[in-house]
């Protein structure tokens, strides 16, 4: 598919971690180039040895830009970017299905930027336990408090 090959991310965020790691976060804007509190978000957690550059995710992309309309991003777990702007793990912390920190520190970096954003999640594979755990653990604070709308995931 050729939407898949000339696939290109608009920005790689690199995050620093509390514990001093650092995944990365790449962006694909729906149809500007900033975040912006009126356009929603699907972040997209991928799948075991997987990355940004899947061309599952990239699909997942494609689909939520032009049939919903949404802002996309994809947490590279740690030590799983790829690429010449990848970045080293610093820790020997890594992730794993139970591994929730970074998809939250996502989402609380993009409600400090916008707080009314509208946040979905999507996962498949390891990144659908993490979605799943992390709605476990917020509880009523994901809609409450971090405006998370919606969820899908395929846990094969």
């Amino acid at each position: 598919d050729s939407s898949i090959k000339n696939f290109k991310w608009d920005k790689r965020e690199r995050m620093e971690t509390p514990d001093g790691d650092v995944f990365d976060v790449n962006w694909k804007y729906y149809n500007t180039d900033t975040d912006t509190n009126d356009i929603p978000i699907v972040l997209i957690c991928h799948g075991l040895e997987s990355d940004s550059d899947s061309p599952l995710v990239k699909d997942m992309v494609n689909a939520f830009q032009s049939r919903v309309g949404m802002d996309a991003a994809c947490i590279n777990f740690r030590g799983c970017s790829r690429g010449d702007n990848s970045s080293p793990q610093r820790t020997p912390r890594a992730y794993h299905l139970g591994f929730t920190d970074d998809l939250f520190q996502t989402i609380q970096n993009i409600h400090k930027k916008c707080p009314t954003r509208r946040i979905y999640l999507s996962g498949f594979s390891l990144g659908a336990n993490v979605v799943i755990k992390l709605l476990a653990q917020l509880g009523t604070d994901a809609t409450d408090k971090y405006n998370i709308r919606g969820v899908a995931v395929n846990a094969i």
